[in-house]
Parts: C-alpha cells; structure tokens; sequence
C-alpha cells in the first residue's frame, strides 16, 4: 500500500476523532512539498487535514500564536480546530495531522502585477505585526546556519531582524474569484522563524516574480512586490544595498534544501532565475 493509499484510509478515524462525520469526497490538495494535504468534504462542511510530515512541537506551538496574531491583525488563515477534549493533533504510530476548516478562495494561477503588488503588502504586515513567537527559532534561511561567503556578507551587514515566514508565495495564498488581484488568506508557516526581514522578501520574490516559463525573474512582478512591501514597511538603505545578495542567499538556501530532499528537478530553474536577476536598487 502507497504512502498516500495509507493515509486516506486513516482519514475516517481522524474525524472521528474530531467528532465530524458524515465523510462525503477526499481530495489531495497538489500544493506543499513538506506535508500532505487533503480536502476533506463532510456533512458538515469541508476540512483541510494536513499531514505534517516532519512534526516539532515548537514549530506547532508557533504556529497557533502566529494564526491567533493573524486573526487580531485582520489576517486571514486556517485556524486548527480542536477535538472535544482539547486536543489540536491527531496522533496514531508515524501520524501527526492537525485539522482546519476550509478557507474561502482558491490559489491564484498567475500573479498579475497588482497581485505581487498584494503579496507584498501582506509580507510586510507579517513583518511589523508578528514579532514573537512563544519558541524562538531560527528561520531556515537564517544566515547564522551558513558558511557561504554572501551569508557572512549579510550577517556584518547589520540588518533588520525580526519573525519571517519563510514561504510566501502563491502556493500558500488564497485570492477570490472576484477578486485575482488581492490576497485574500495566507497558509503555512512552519518555516517561520527569526532571520532577515529582506531575505525573506527576496524569497519570495524568487518564487512569486517569475516569467511563465518559471526560467527568469520578471522585473515588472519584481517591482510591483516591493512597492507593495514598501507600502507598508519601508526597507532601510542598508537593505536595498544588500538586496543582491539577499536574493542569492535566499536561491542557495533553496538549491540546498532542493538537494537534501529529492526535489532535484527545481534546481536548474532556480539557477537560472539568479542568472537572470538585476537588484532594482542598483
């Protein structure tokens, strides 16, 4: 039996343990690389369960304060529900699985201009409106975790510091059909963590501001994020010195955890991507 065959059969008992029931479809959501997700749509409405793969209570616990913030900022994401005793996680052998009601929209099939220009902006409100978390974690593009000749550039630079998300991009964004061009919800911060305000916006400017042929950064989408973000947050001098080489370290720690976890097929765009990229600060 396949992984994925095994996990959906487990699913009944995971709402049953959340006291849902009335199991009416289940369907694996194509978005994530470090968990499983599947929709879940029941009698009472419809479920998002994620199977978190590589779970650390640290990172759940962030989680939770993260999306309760989120919520007092006017933020919208999912919010895991609790079973009758209290419980968040569901847990049996190798499974950790936590549960969320469905939020409205759909992830966006291209990023228009006005739309990188809303992600930017939501990035920056992340940026100035959560700023700790109960377990202090180091993002997993923190400079201090690496070596590289720009990550000891960056960590003399003297930049800002505060709580980043570690994957904004559209996969972990939600607009309404009547609405493409702005975000509506935002997903997924198990890579929160302390590190550089800018490498974070350059990470998602790797991901979000690309060219259809996923080859070259697209100046314009590039562009449009930052004014975005600097609607909202303005970047120091120091950072827009340094956005270079944030971009670069933000593409290395990419093609590293790329390598580590068999997901070599990424690798070239990724390369190419930097080749084609030119700081708009310079």
């Amino acid at each position: 039996m396949n992984k994925e065959v095994s996990k959906q059969k487990e699913i009944p008992k995971i709402l049953k343990f959340y006291s849902l029931s009335g199991l009416i479809s289940i369907q694996r959501i194509s978005v994530g690389l470090a968990n499983d997700n599947f929709l879940v749509k029941t009698k009472q409405g419809e479920y998002v369960l994620k199977f978190i793969n590589a779970y650390r209570n640290e990172i759940f616990k962030n989680d939770l304060a993260i999306q309760r913030k989120l919520k007092e900022l006017g933020i919208r994401s999912p919010v895991y529900i609790r079973n009758l005793s209290g419980d968040y996680i569901y847990r049996k052998g190798k499974y950790r699985v936590v549960v969320s009601k469905k939020v409205r929209g759909v992830r966006p099939r291209k990023v228009s201009i006005k739309l990188a220009y809303s992600i930017g902006r939501v990035l920056a409100q992340f940026h100035l409106g959560i700023t700790d978390l109960p377990n202090s974690i180091q993002g997993w593009m923190n400079v201090n975790s690496d070596d590289s000749k720009t990550a000891k550039i960056l960590r003399k630079a003297d930049l800002p510091i505060g709580i980043t998300h570690g994957d904004m991009h559209e996969g972990n964004i939600h607009v309404l059909d009547k609405k493409k061009d702005k975000v509506y919800a935002i997903f997924d911060f198990e890579e929160a963590g302390e590190d550089l305000l800018v490498v974070d916006l350059a990470r998602s400017i790797l991901a979000v501001c690309v060219e259809e042929q996923g080859t070259k950064i697209d100046e314009r989408l590039m562009e449009s994020e930052i004014k975005g973000y600097q609607s909202i947050r303005l970047l120091e001098e120091n950072e827009k010195i340094h956005f270079g080489k944030a971009f670069t370290h933000a593409v290395d720690k990419c093609i590293k955890w790329f390598s580590e976890n068999d997901f070599e097929r990424y690798i070239e765009n990724h390369k190419l991507r930097l080749k084609s990229f030119r700081s708009p600060f310079e």
